[in-house]
């Protein structure tokens, strides 16, 4: 029973080896050139001077400029975004307190020590 459960694990083991047929690469046309002739590269024209916090107003659209104000109040992900860095900016400056203050106490501490050690 032992030797018969060996020898079809072993067979299945090994069936698993095999692949199939022989493997045939498809043959693929490969264009010479691209379909657009003649393009060169054209060389990036960044737009940094361009103000990026109102865009919109580029348009002169009142409407627009309205709806825009009207979705940025409204917008609870951009709300709790500014939330959680005001929070983070209260818990980095309590942290700089709390070091400052430790800092403080330990050289008050020092000084108060040195000033005991008198004979």
């Amino acid at each position: 029973m032992k030797r018969a459960f060996i020898l079809a694990l072993a067979v299945l083991a090994l069936g698993g080896c095999i692949v199939g047929p022989k493997y045939t690469r498809p043959a693929v046309v490969t264009p010479t050139a691209y379909k657009e002739p003649g393009q060169e590269w054209k060389l990036a024209a960044p737009s940094d001077a361009i103000a990026k916090g109102t865009w919109w107003e580029i348009y002169g659209d009142t409407n627009l400029n309205a709806l825009e104000i009207q979705a940025f109040q409204a917008n609870q992900g951009l709300k709790g975004a500014f939330a959680r860095l005001l929070q983070s900016r209260d818990v980095a400056h309590d942290a700089i307190v709390a070091e400052i203050v430790a800092a403080l106490l330990a050289f008050l501490g020092a000084a108060v020590s040195a000033g005991k050690a008198g004979p």
